[in-house]
């Protein structure tokens, strides 16, 4: 009799563990509202710089108000879209099971803030303080400059 409940028992360990180990297929429903590919983009773009700003204002000590910077901002992005957070997070959560087209939303979000930080860096380095000082139209040169010596 007790043999009889080994065998029951080895032989339920054995299901359990050939059912545990399958690779079980997810998935995803499709959102009710569907974003497309580059709308899913815009979003995260902005929501990246959104993250951006954030980290500056955590960096010039104001996070008091960061929760309802946040908020609004977030806010904000969602209804420039005309979509509510939820509904960007089920597209988003949709995107993700799709990992070549997750890659290329990233990818494009990427080179975008690339760009803007080039842009950036090309309008500091243009405006700098040193040339405004070449062009600086007060700038004297060597030869005008007389020393008075002192008697």
């Amino acid at each position: 009799m007790m043999k009889k409940y080994k065998k029951i028992v080895w032989i339920l360990f054995f299901l359990v563990l050939c059912f545990a180990c399958q690779r079980k297929n997810y998935y995803v429903q499709k959102p009710t509202i569907e974003l497309s590919q580059q709308q899913v983009e815009n979003i995260l773009y902005d929501i990246y710089i959104l993250e951006g700003q954030c980290r500056e204002k955590l960096f010039n000590n104001s996070s008091n108000i960061m929760r309802t910077y946040v908020i609004e901002h977030m806010n904000t992005i969602m209804n420039k879209y005309g979509v509510t957070y939820k509904d960007f997070e089920a597209n988003l959560d949709y995107y993700y099971y799709d990992n070549e087209k997750l890659k290329e939303i990233q990818i494009n979000v990427t080179n975008r803030l690339l760009q803007d930080v080039a842009k950036i860096e090309k309008q500091i380095k243009s405006d700098s303080i040193v040339n405004i000082h070449k062009n600086d139209s007060l700038k004297l040169k060597q030869s005008d400059i007389k020393i008075k010596q002192l008697p």
